[in-house]
């Protein structure tokens, strides 16, 4: 355990950053009332106490830290910053379930305190509670999005956990937005760095970000590395659709499909959802035929099918469609919670045009 503790503290920083000492991230009303209504020193006092805790920590007399935090929680019982940093006293001396507890308390006095969350989840680290760690990595990045040191924590929790290759994108976060994780990245990362997966998984989450040229070129060079990389032809067609450049779409697709690789009805029905929109009706209907025949109970192909031969002149053939799609669920009341746009434009379609 304390060969861990070194290892998580080495990279990852327990104390307050760059917070301002004040009485309270939480004050009560009670609180309040004293603090406007009483001499100034008086808040300056507990300011200090907590200032002078800090400073016997970071020195490393933790016993006389927590006695100065224990004193001004005495004044004061509802200050965030006091149990936090009590909180890091008893990490560093291996009171990991009082430390839990102190972070715990910061989080009730303010649910918005960005550095218990940090401080917390580095704890669950150590406590070999790596899924969780990453999910109050995560509720501190959705409180500042810019916090380089969650990405950090991020990546070591997947290390932890085997997640290598994801955690080698989230070093990279975190350098970007200026935390020390150069060291962990060589550590990990210099071989996975060759990897298609890696090119693969940097893409999409470039395409999450709103890159779009960046994820194409990682979708590239992963298809380059692995030139049957199906996943990655799905997303670089998916990708080259958003962009509007459907004939490079269809042709990943169509690679996939001249694969012969099991799930193509998926590479089917979408290369004709892209024919759809280029208005080549015929050429479509025919993918979601050959969608429908690689797995027959594909409910999507049903739809577009139907708006397909609605813009033929098909009525009757689109309408029997449609009809389809309603029985199913009729059927199979379950697929609605999972697919209810299906429905619901399927019956607005019959409706329109089949009665």
């Amino acid at each position: 355990m304390k060969k861990k503790f070194l290892f998580i503290a080495s990279f990852l920083s327990f104390f307050p950053i760059g917070e301002t000492l004040k009485i309270s991230n939480g004050i009560s009303l009670t609180t309040a009332a004293i603090i406007f209504h009483s001499p100034k020193i008086h808040a300056e006092t507990i300011s200090s106490i907590i200032t002078r805790g800090i400073m016997a920590a970071k020195s490393g007399n933790y016993y006389k830290a927590i006695k100065l935090y224990n004193k001004a929680l005495e004044m004061d019982p509802n200050i965030a910053l006091a149990y936090l940093s009590r909180g890091v006293s008893k990490m560093k001396l291996e009171d990991f379930s009082g430390a839990m507890s102190d972070y715990n308390k910061a989080l009730e006095i303010n649910p918005k305190y960005v550095q218990a969350y940090l401080n917390r989840a580095n704890l669950k680290v150590i406590l070999d509670e790596y899924s969780k760690a990453i999910r109050d990595y995560n509720k501190a990045l959705e409180i500042n999005p810019k916090l380089g040191e969650a990405y950090t924590g991020i990546g070591i929790a997947r290390i932890m956990l085997g997640s290598n290759t994801v955690a080698c994108l989230d070093f990279e976060k975190a350098i970007d937005l200026g935390d020390k994780a150069k060291d962990l990245l060589r550590k990990y990362c210099s071989d996975i760095k060759k990897e298609g997966g890696y090119f693969y998984m940097r893409g999409n989450r470039k395409q999450n970000e709103g890159n779009y040229n960046g994820a194409l070129e990682d979708f590239n060079k992963a298809i380059e590395i692995i030139p049957t990389y199906t996943v990655a032809y799905y997303s670089r067609a998916y990708l080259k659709e958003i962009l509007k450049d459907y004939k490079g779409a269809i042709s990943d697709l169509s690679k996939i499909i001249e694969s012969h690789e099991d799930g193509s009805e998926l590479a089917y029905l979408r290369r004709g959802v892209i024919k759809l929109t280029m208005k080549k009706n015929k050429e479509a209907i025919e993918d979601f035929n050959k969608s429908l025949e690689k797995k027959p109970n594909y409910i999507y192909p049903f739809l577009y099918r139907g708006i397909a031969l609605l813009n033929i002149g098909e009525r009757d053939k689109a309408c029997s469609d449609f009809k389809e799609i309603i029985s199913t669920f009729e059927s199979h009341q379950y697929l609605y919670s999972s697919v209810p746009e299906v429905e619901d434009n399927a019956n607005n379609l019959f409706k329109q045009y089949c009665k």
